[in-house]
């Protein structure tokens, strides 16, 4: 017997759901920058096609039980969710994405039966609406770079993960590279104002690491074609510590 689409897709977790800290209902819109959501849908198929879903679906083969996925977008990342995938708890701060986000999981779910149960809902990276230690993993793919307070956005993340449970990361960071590194300050502010409050330059893994994760399997990638200032990423898994429970 099909399964009825309703009971793997919702558009928040609300009504006493497990995952939440007794949210009555989904939060108010925060932010709503419909232009710049055209902008990047447009922008993120071409870079798709050029490189980045093999990534993506490189990194989600690591991904297992219930998984917490920040700052989803528009959803590029939910075609590549592996069986090991239970549900996927989506969380996006702006409105306008979201709506995208909503379009592009329905779609998925009438047409994949085995498809994993997907909740959408509108929170910031800094401020989870998540019981402690209620995900199997947490995915940030090219978000890192955008959360207003990258120590509290990790520090949440943390909290959130069961012990042992996994952080997959694929994110631009700082540059090795002494000069583009330069370059990278030098851009952070004009950059910032046309990306979408994409910060230059982040040192991630090291933040990564001052959070309290454990290294697992991480890479150091030069993503091309792209921009200098945007080709080192950090690719791989860190580990909270702790036993799998």
């Amino acid at each position: 017997m099909a399964r009825k689409s309703s009971s793997r897709f919702a558009i928040a977790a609300s009504r006493g759901d497990e995952l939440t800290r007794g949210t009555a209902s989904s939060p108010r819109p925060r932010r709503s920058r419909p232009v710049f959501a055209a902008a990047y849908s447009l922008v993120s198929s071409l870079a798709e096609r050029a490189g980045l879903a093999k990534i993506r679906r490189r990194l989600l083969l690591g991904a297992r039980g219930r998984v917490l996925e920040l700052g989803a977008g528009t959803g590029l990342n939910l075609a590549h969710y592996p069986p090991t995938v239970r549900t996927v708890v989506a969380t996006e701060p702006d409105a306008a994405m979201i709506r995208r986000l909503r379009s592009r999981v329905a779609s998925k779910t009438r047409s994949d039966a085995g498809f994993p149960r997907w909740v959408v809902v509108q929170a910031e990276a800094e401020r989870l609406p998540f019981a402690s230690e209620s995900f199997d993993c947490v995915v940030t793919t090219l978000v890192l770079c955008s959360v207003a307070d990258l120590k509290a956005a990790l520090s949440e993340s943390m909290r959130v993960l069961k012990p042992g449970g996994r952080l997959l990361v694929f994110e631009h960071q700082l540059s090795a590279n002494r000069r583009v590194a330069r370059w990278q300050r030098r851009l952070r502010g004009p950059w910032r104002a046309v990306a979408g409050g994409c910060n230059l330059g982040r040192a991630i893994e090291k933040a990564i690491v001052d959070a309290g994760f454990e290294p697992g399997d991480v890479d150091v990638l030069d993503v091309r074609p792209t921009l200098p200032i945007l080709r080192e990423h950090v690719f791989g898994s860190y580990l909270k510590p702790g036993d799998d429970r």
